[in-house]
Formats: C-alpha cells, sequence, structure tokens
C-alpha cells in the first residue's frame, strides 16, 4: 500500500465497510480498501502531523482525526458509488475544532458515539460533543502529557496514560479522579479495558505489560513485553488475545491462558493432597525411606527433620543407609534444611549428626558439586560456633552444680548424726549475752531387732569424741543436761561442735555503735572468780554456782595488739539487762 509521503503514524479498521484509515506526517490521512488495498478517499486540512484517528462504533461514514496543529477535525466519508475509476476522492471536513494548547496525541470515541475524548501533551483531557463539537468538560489532574485514553465498555468513566507515570480514571458526569494507579518506572503509553471493565492493560516507556484490577487497585500481573519502550496495544475480543508493538522493532501476540493456569492448579493441588496424604501413611506405616522420598519432593523440611528424628531414635543403620543414597539434588535440599535447622538451638543436635553422616557417606568431591556449597558452609559455620561456645559455658556452669549439691550432702550428712532435730525454747536474757536455752530430746529406740540395735552402737562409737573446752557461755549445770541426754558421749567428753549446734550466741551493737559483749572466745572458767568484779558480786555469784543456778560470765577484756592487723572477729549479738 503506498500513497502516504512520510511516516504512517496510525492506522485503524473500519468494520462496517471494511475500510482502514491511516495518518500521517504528510499532514493528510487516507482511507483503504481492505480488500483491494487502493486508497479510495484522501483528507486535506491539517497544517501539521495528523498523530491520531478516531472511528465511531455506530454511526457510518465518520472519521476524527486529531493533529499536532492543536485542531480535531470530523470528516464525512462519501459512498462508493460516487467514486470515478481509480482516482481518490477528497473527504468533506464537518467541523473543526482547536482542541488543545499543545499536540494532540489520541482519540476516544464512547460507545454511543455521542462523546469524543481528546489527549494532548498540555496535561488535560477534553471531552466533546459529537454532533456539534461543543466542548463539555475538561479533565485537570495529570502533572505531565496524556498519551492515551479509552472510554469503560460499561460505566461512565475513562481511563487515562500519562508520562507521569500514573494511570488515572476519571468521572464523565462530573470530571472527578476516581481512582489513580500507580507501578511503570517510566511513561505509560497505551492503556485498554478488559474482561468487560473489571481490568486494564497497559504498556509503558519501561517495556513491561501490566494487568490491573480496578476493584482492588491492584498490579496482579507484569510481564516483559519488550526491550525497549512499548508504543502499541490493542486487544481481540473481550481479551483472548492481546498485541503489542515496541521500538525494538518487534510485534507481540499474547494469549490468556487463565482457564489453562487454573485447571493445571487445580491438577497440582490434588496431587499435592494425595502426596501428603501418602506421606502421613508412610509414617504412620514407619516407612521412613518412602517419607523422606515424598518430604523430599514437596519440599517440606518440617516434615524431614519429624522423619529424621523418629529414625535417629530408632534405628541409626536405617538412617546411615537413607542419607548414603541422596542424588545430587536431595544432597542439596538436605544441606540447605541443615543450614536452617542449625540455626535453632532445639534442632542442632540432629542438624550436626545429620552433618555428620553426610560426610561419612559422601565423598568430598561430590558435595562441592553443590551450586551453593560454600554459602552454606558458611551459613553452618557461624552457628556452629555459637553452639559451642553456649555448650561450653553450660559445661562450666555445671561446675558450680556439682559443688554446691556436694555441701549440700555434706550438710545433710551432719544432720543426721542427730537422731531427731534440736526443739528451740524460749529465749532467756542474762547480763550481757543471749543465750537460747535448747532442750534435746531423749533418744527413744523402738526397734526390737538385735541386729540393728547393735549396728546403731557401732555407728555411735565411730563418732569423734573431743573434750569439751568450756569455751561457750553456759553454766555447769546446763553442761550436765547435755550429757544426760546424750547417751553416745563417753565419760566426762563433750563434743564441742555438738554444743555449737545447739545453743547461738549473739551480739548486738546499741544506737550509738559501741559493743556490749566481747567477740573474743575466751577459756572461763566457771569456778573462778572474776578480779574485776567487786566483792559483792562474787558472793553473789558463789552462791548462785551453790544453787545449781545458770550464770553469765562478762568477759575479761583484752588489749588488741598494736602492731599488725588484728583478725576478724565472730559478729555476737548482746542485750542490755532488763
Amino acid at each position: 500500500m503506498e500513497g502516504h509521503r512520510d511516516i504512517v503514524l496510525s492506522i485503524s479498521y473500519i468494520p462496517g465497510h471494511q475500510l482502514i484509515a491511516t495518518s500521517s506526517k504528510d499532514h493528510t490521512i487516507r482511507i483503504w480498501d481492505a480488500q483491494t488495498l487502493k486508497c479510495l478517499y484522501i483528507g486535506k486540512g491539517h497544517t501539521d502531523a495528523v498523530g491520531a484517528i478516531g472511528i465511531p462504533n455506530r454511526t457510518e461514514r465518520l472519521v476524527y482525526s486529531a493533529s499536532n496543529d492543536c485542531t480535531l477535525k470530523c470528516w464525512q466519508i462519501p459512498s462508493k458509488h460516487d467514486l470515478e475509476g481509480d482516482s481518490v476522492v477528497d473527504l468533506n471536513c464537518k467541523f473543526t475544532v482547536k482542541a488543545h494548547e499543545k499536540d494532540i496525541n489520541s482519540i476516544a470515541i464512547s460507545p454511543n458515539d455521542r462523546i469524543i475524548a481528546t489527549s494532548s501533551q498540555d496535561k488535560t483531557i477534553a471531552l466533546w460533543d459529537a454532533e456539534t463539537g461543543k466542548l463539555l468538560r475538561r479533565l485537570v489532574g495529570h502533572k505531565r502529557g496524556v498519551w492515551d485514553i479509552k472510554f469503560s465498555p460499561i460505566d461512565k468513566c475513562i481511563v487515562s496514560a500519562s508520562a507521569d507515570k500514573t494511570i488515572r480514571l476519571w468521572s464523565i458526569d462530573d470530571g472527578t479522579c476516581l481512582k489513580t494507579l500507580q507501578g511503570h518506572i517510566q511513561s505509560v503509553l497505551k492503556v485498554q479495558f478488559l474482561t468487560l471493565g473489571m481490568q486494564l492493560l497497559s504498556v509503558g516507556g519501561d517495556g513491561l505489560l501490566k494487568l490491573w484490577t480496578i476493584k482492588n487497585d491492584d498490579c496482579v500481573l507484569t510481564l516483559e513485553a519488550h526491550q525497549n519502550k512499548a508504543w502499541a496495544l490493542d486487544v481481540w475480543g473481550d481479551g483472548e488475545q492481546v498485541v503489542t508493538g515496541g521500538s525494538d522493532s518487534t510485534i507481540s501476540i499474547w494469549k490468556d491462558v487463565t482457564l489453562e493456569v487454573r485447571e493445571k492448579n487445580i491438577e497440582s493441588q490434588q496431587q499435592l493432597s494425595m502426596k501428603e496424604q501418602d506421606l502421613s501413611n508412610a509414617l504412620q506405616l514407619k516407612d521412613y525411606k518412602k517419607a523422606v522420598k515424598l518430604a523430599f519432593e514437596l519440599d517440606h523440611p518440617r516434615c524431614m527433620l519429624t522423619v529424621l528424628k523418629k529414625m535417629e531414635f530408632g534405628s541409626e543403620s536405617q538412617l546411615l543407609e537413607i542419607v548414603s543414597n541422596f542424588n545430587e539434588s536431595e544432597l542439596m535440599k538436605c544441606l540447605l534444611y541443615i543450614r536452617d535447622w542449625n540455626t535453632n538451638s532445639k534442632f542442632c543436635h540432629i542438624s550436626q549428626n545429620i552433618l555428620r553422616l553426610i560426610f561419612q557417606t559422601h565423598p568430598p568431591s561430590e558435595i562441592q558439586k553443590c551450586p551453593r556449597i560454600k554459602e552454606i558452609l558458611q551459613g553452618l559455620i557461624a552457628y556452629t560456633d555459637r553452639h559451642i561456645r553456649r555448650l561450653t559455658n553450660i559445661s562450666q556452669s555445671s561446675y558450680l552444680v556439682d559443688y554446691t549439691l556436694r555441701c549440700v550432702s555434706h550438710l545433710g550428712e551432719q544432720e543426721m548424726t542427730d537422731d531427731k532435730p534440736i526443739i528451740k525454747n524460749k529465749v532467756t536474757f542474762f547480763d550481757t549475752v543471749l543465750v537460747e536455752s535448747v532442750q534435746p530430746p531423749e533418744i527413744l529406740i523402738t526397734s526390737t531387732d538385735e541386729k540393728s540395735q547393735s549396728q546403731e552402737k557401732e555407728q555411735d562409737q565411730q563418732k569423734p569424741q573431743l573434750k569439751f573446752s568450756q569455751n561457750l557461755l553456759v553454766s555447769p549445770k546446763k553442761v550436765e543436761e547435755i550429757k544426760k541426754a546424750k547417751p553416745h558421749v563417753s565419760g566426762d567428753s563433750l563434743d564441742d561442735d555438738y554444743i555449737r549446734q545447739d545453743y547461738e550466741v549473739f551480739e548486738e551493737e546499741e544506737e550509738d555503735g559501741q559493743l556490749l559483749g566481747s567477740k573474743k572466745k575466751m577459756n572461763l572458767d566457771m569456778t573462778a572468780e572474776n578480779p574485776f568484779q567487786s566483792e559483792s558480786e562474787r558472793n553473789d555469784r558463789k552462791r548462785a554456782l551453790e544453787n545449781g543456778e545458770e550464770v553469765a560470765w562478762e568477759p575479761t577484756p583484752t588489749k588488741r595488739k598494736k602492731s599488725g592487723r588484728p583478725k576478724p572477729r565472730p559478729k555476737l549479738k548482746a542485750f542490755r539487762r532488763r
């Protein structure tokens, strides 16, 4: 088809008459016979390149053109009877209007042929009356030039694609912007409605073909249509096929495979359910070999971990056999699973055990063939070092627990030397020292077995016997009571440590911080006289000793050595005389 003298910018098909309309940079539009491919009509009148052509949906014998001279023209197509031989008939211009301030990029006609929409580089969209060419409304909102516009097939709205990388949906009634879709990284050059106006298709300068859902404002599909700008987009039918063209000199034809994909998804879901059921049955029947194969096929690391745990606590030989039979893909998956398991301290033991079996059964040359082995080993080394430090700290802390248990057991053995626990009665006060009066319980032997009695006597004889050093502030009468209550003590000796367990001596400070009692332990003779007491006090003390009463001695004051650091003294509580 030859006729235009410059680049052809637009082409449209007129289905009612089997005609093709084209526009060119030579300032003309031409109408061709689709069967004979001959030029029938020519429209002259534009003063600049004609970039867009609009074909009505119902009205016959009309063509709309928009040019870079900022004008919109309506052309009347004569009938074929007016044709004379092979000559080209000129088209009659019905009306001409100045539509925009800059180049007009696109023309769209409403489904009822009543409204014409034009978009321009002046960032606006204009709506015109199709019969009179009167301006109805101007839509403003885009920040850059508007490349394409389309009317919705079912709603009173129009969609626009702009160089500001956005797609906007406008209301025809009031001219408001209803939605704004963002996703392209370069100018959006073409847009089309799909599936009865529920979805949108768009192409742009980034070479991407995007599918949008208007209800959710989401881009549900992105395809790489061209390597450069995609300038052309058209839809056949209701979206069964889509054609795109780009500046990479290619035309791509796309087919809607939604039904096929949906059927495949349903089939794959059924197969997945069957495999999951087989995996559950294999675990129930303890068929671990089949369970491992199914876990690899389903890519279920959790199921794989469960199977390996059961095999580890069961038969390690069977586990070793399964690990040794891993092929290259299964080995790769298993190493990835181990790397993920090793990050959790709960699963680090099983992961380290399986890793050990892999290194035992597979040679290093086979392991090195794994494509991501370096990344896997780096992850394993990092977390393995962390687990080693954690276990080392736990092992060191266990020594303190062992030491504490040994100390507690030693204390328990000391307490078991007494037949019954010591009963503490109320507290009695003396001059300067408080001593708790303790009534040791009597020993009652209820066993009638002579052998057990002899064993108890042998145990009592094995206890250490120490001389009583009179290091505690107690009266001779109380010492005699303790000797009578403890039949295992032989002779005049008494276990000094035992008395320390039965009696507690305390010391307290007054408000001014001065001690009332002595901290130093002294060897006191209970019958000796205190040289620091008066004669009347000595006589009172003698009478008390003769009557067997308890007497608390005030210890003899001692002088602290000037040279050297004094040794720490046991702190004792003391009280004043009431």
